[in-house]
């Protein structure tokens, strides 16, 4: 069989999923190939893949399906390849139900690529190899003017639902000045925004003789030349004050911080091995309100974990009322092979699990409305990205992460100033 000539990428799961799919498609551009906009005419289809809920993996399951239908009556040329987190998740079902022809470990994308470009498809495995190697951030052509550069991989916390240490290793920071000399590289390339990305950001610095979190973002604060610094994803235990004030004190940092709580109750926390408690995350938000009363808080919940009470899930619904989070990202527990919990057979009501998300979700939804109307009228700087819904107007995202539609009388990849006018859903219009 010839070398394959075309890919597509499918990404699932997080924004480290998504700087990886970055480099494995810089990665297989730079061997020759080219990025198909039509999976089922492509040579290989790339499945990036996450494995944080049971709903995420039924997906990839489900994919492969789609694509075993594609290679049997459509391309019969067609390669399969899997990554991501499913890759030590999964491996023997993937070969041996699914007839995937490559599983790639997510520390092996270099060489991914050398076989993919090669077509070298006999071994169907590339196994963990090494430490990580962090890659150069790519910029995206239709977005040149944002980048993603990861800053940590993996995790060593190991929260008792979560697979995370298990399919992503322990956590490995990158040397300061390798971060440094690549945000400066992006710069000079006309990026405007650059997100920090780590399973946990904030922990950044604890594993090498290095810069701190804090140092690091004083440092790319200086060379940002009135661009935009965000991170993601920071863990309550390692949000410290020096943070919360480098947030509001360092002008090229946004006024958004994502913060994921999990729960209100510390019976709760404490199961999950979340190593804070509640009055430690509310102290941890007053350091940043206290400043800062407007800055966007958004956080991750899960309710229904083990075997939670009536009590402490209203727990968790006064958790939200006392703090007013603008965003939230809620989820029903389900267990994960492979977790603590799991491994622990810690008992759980899904029923009464999927009862308590969908009134979180309805409380959630009415805070977020209530806190985002209180901007109707304020300036807010907005970075343009794109072409709106309906065709006529642009489209960006605040310095608060707030979506907002603007006249097209601007240019996509401008950072503007406007005035919101009106609130539709979650999205602000702005003139």
């Amino acid at each position: 069989m010839p070398a394959p000539n075309t890919f597509f990428i499918e990404t699932y799961g997080c924004q480290m999923n998504k700087a990886d799919s970055a480099s494995i498609r810089a990665l297989l551009i730079e061997r020759g190939m080219h990025e198909s906009n039509e999976a089922s005419s492509s040579d290989v289809v790339i499945i990036n893949t996450c494995v944080v809920r049971e709903h995420a993996e039924e997906r990839i399951y489900g994919r492969l399906g789609h694509y075993r239908h594609i290679k049997e009556r459509i391309n019969p040329r067609l390669k399969v390849v899997i990554t991501g987190c499913i890759s030590r998740f999964s491996r023997e079902r993937l070969i041996s139900e699914y007839e995937v022809d490559i599983v790639a470990d997510v520390y092996r994308q270099a060489d991914l690529a050398d076989r993919i470009a090669s077509g070298l498809w006999e071994e169907r495995t590339l196994n963990e190899n090494g430490p990580y190697r962090f890659k150069p951030s790519e910029i995206d052509p239709a977005h040149p003017f944002k980048a993603f550069v990861s800053i940590t991989h993996g995790c060593d916390n190991w929260c008792s639902y979560c697979v995370v240490p298990k399919v992503r290793g322990p956590m490995v920071s990158r040397a300061s000045q390798d971060i440094i000399a690549e945000v400066k590289r992006l710069v000079e390339n006309g990026v405007k925004e650059i997100t920090l990305l780590g399973q946990n950001v904030n922990s950044y610095g604890q594993d090498i003789d290095d810069k701190s979190f804090v140092d690091l973002l004083v440092s790319l604060n200086g060379i940002m030349n009135n661009g935009w610094l965000r991170f993601l994803t920071s863990h309550p235990k390692d949000f410290s004050r020096e943070l919360a004030d480098a947030v509001i004190d360092l002008p090229s940092v946004c006024e958004h911080v994502h913060l994921p709580v999990q729960s209100g109750s510390d019976r709760i926390l404490t199961l999950m091995r979340r190593k804070y408690t509640r009055a430690d995350y509310i102290e941890k938000v007053s350091w940043l309100r206290a400043r800062m009363p407007d800055l966007a808080l958004s956080t991750d919940i899960i309710v229904g974990f083990a075997d939670e009470t009536d009590a402490e899930f209203e727990e968790t619904l006064s958790l939200l009322r006392e703090i007013r989070f603008e965003d939230a990202y809620l989820y029903h527990y389900s267990e994960r092979e492979g977790s603590l919990a799991a491994n622990e057979h810690i008992e759980y009501d899904a029923a009464a699990a999927k009862a308590r998300l969908s009134r979180l979700i309805d409380v959630q939804r009415a805070f977020a409305a209530e806190t985002l109307r209180r901007s109707i009228g304020k300036k807010m700087k907005v970075l343009v990205d794109g072409v709106a819904r309906d065709k006529d107007s642009l489209i960006g995202r605040s310095r608060e992460n707030r979506m907002v539609v603007v006249p097209n009388t601007h240019r996509i990849g401008d950072i503007i100033s406007v005035t919101a006018t009106e609130l539709r859903g979650h999205t602000f219009i702005a003139v």
